[in-house]
């Protein structure tokens, strides 16, 4: 319960600060700073794929590493 709450309470501290820090800023910075936010989702979505893209090229297995199973000789 403590740990929820402390969360919550630094979540809280984060938005007020964070919205202090708005509410001073120049109309002109303020346009910046938002455009910034606004696009950290995607920024953090590309360098996920990118980190994905690593490891599947880093530790993805290739067609030719995989077994194949062999038929069995037919007797005809």
């Amino acid at each position: 319960m403590k740990l929820i709450f402390g969360s919550l309470l630094f979540l809280a501290a984060v938005a007020t600060t964070g919205g202090l820090y708005l509410a001073i800023r120049k109309p002109a910075q303020k346009k910046v700073d938002l455009e910034k936010l606004l696009s950290l989702p995607s920024k953090i979505a590309q360098r996920l794929q990118r980190l994905g893209d690593y490891l599947v090229a880093r530790f993805g297995t290739k067609l030719t590493d995989q077994p194949t199973a062999e038929s069995p000789a037919r007797t005809a």
